[in-house]
């Protein structure tokens, strides 16, 4: 019993210095911004107590309620097609290129998860453009410009194809990872039964590929993206 307790002293000593840092820029944070968001308070003066004021005039605001109904439909949209797609690309690169040429594939499009907003930013801002690659392509099949960047459809459409464009090759790599440690055996078998590369994908692929941490990542991320807008 004497060791145990000395074992677990010597483990908290470990983790104190993280412990310490956690609760110092972390926690304490977290707690004082929700204490002010219940007060009134300029730095310059101590803070009074407001109680729900605060909220009460946070959500009778119409910017606000804007920015909330966007940042739900931006999510609900995005949040399946990267999911969808990088399971689908995870699948296509094991079952096709599980070589050189697929560990190709999954670096570029690993490219844009790493790459800077502002990088990212200027990109398509470029292609989307009036006078942009996307329109011009537009243009030489005789149809008329689109205002990606400008109109309230189009606009919506467009930062959530950047999203998904960006976040694809992250959750791309995680699936893929799942997908290598699936038994070869099963796929064997499948083929010897004569199962074909869609039946084997919604057969063993599919069921032993769900993971939550892809839908809760891509969740999390999609509620962090600002959508602010006028009502």
């Amino acid at each position: 019993m004497i060791n145990r307790r000395k074992e677990a002293a010597q483990g908290f000593l470990y983790i104190l210095p993280s412990l310490v840092l956690i609760l110092v820029f972390s926690v304490v944070p977290i707690l004082m911004s929700l204490y002010f968001s219940f007060t009134k308070y300029n730095v310059l003066q101590p803070p009074q107590w407001t109680g729900l004021d605060n909220y009460i005039r946070l959500f009778r605001d119409p910017y606000v309620r804007a920015s909330l109904k966007n940042t739900v439909v931006f999510t609900v949209i995005t949040v399946p097609l990267q999911t969808a797609g990088s399971l689908v690309l995870a699948a296509v690169i094991a079952e096709l290129f599980h070589n050189k040429f697929g560990n190709f594939v999954k670096s570029s499009l690993f490219v844009p998860v790493i790459a800077s907003a502002i990088l990212v930013g200027t990109l398509w801002f470029t292609l989307l453009s009036p006078r942009g690659v996307v329109n011009s392509i537009i243009h030489a099949f005789g149809l008329p410009s689109v205002n990606w960047l400008g109109g309230k459809l189009t606009s919506m459409l467009s930062v959530c194809i950047v999203s998904v464009w960006k976040n694809v090759g992250y959750f791309l790599v995680i699936y893929f990872a799942g997908i290598m440690d699936i038994p070869r055996s099963l796929y064997e078998a499948a083929e010897v039964d004569g199962a074909n590369a869609f039946q084997r994908f919604f057969k063993i692929t599919l069921p032993a590929s769900s993971d939550a941490l892809v839908v809760t990542l891509g969740t999390i991320w999609s509620f962090q993206v600002s959508t602010w807008c006028t009502p």
